[in-house]
């Protein structure tokens, strides 16, 4: 059976894809029907209001969705200006204007996208887990043996 095959067919995998789902879903039932993101009426109890770092990268996606690439977002909230920036990760950013530039621009959709990124997160932790857990592969090993003996008798 080919490592692919293995992987995907393993016992571990149905595990991961109900826990996936089961964060997507709480995420979702979250953005969706729990705590909507608040509209222009302002914050209330039972909407999501974004502030501080979240704004920041909203608004920096939006700058991004627009073509304005790495810019300050809190200096265009403050004064309306565009001004150069390098202050975060671009990676992050890039995701959100990307999804902005394609028409997904409100906080809404923005934290949909996040919900899929929470669900890669999962898989990816489990995986890194497993792989940290069982220690070096076979293939470590018997590089390990093949080369050990020529380092002893050094």
């Amino acid at each position: 059976m080919s490592l692919i095959r293995r992987r995907l067919v393993g016992q571990w995998w149905p595990g991961v894809a109900a826990v996936t789902l089961g964060a997507l879903a709480v995420r979702w039932y979250m953005v969706l029907v729990r705590q909507p993101t608040c509209g222009a009426d302002g914050p209330r109890p039972d909407c999501f209001q974004i502030d501080g770092d979240a704004l920041y990268h909203f608004t920096q996606a939006r700058l991004i969705g627009d073509g304005h690439f790495f810019k300050n977002g809190a200096e265009y909230l403050a004064t309306g200006r565009v001004v150069e920036s390098a202050g975060d990760p671009p990676l992050f950013a890039l995701l959100l204007g990307s999804w902005s530039a394609l028409g997904f621009d409100t906080v809404g959709w923005q934290r949909f996208l996040l919900g899929f990124v929470g669900g890669a997160g999962v898989v990816l932790d489990r995986d890194g887990g497993q792989k940290i857990g069982r220690g070096p592969s076979r293939l470590d090993r018997s590089r390990h043996r093949r080369c050990a003996p020529a380092a002893v008798g050094q």
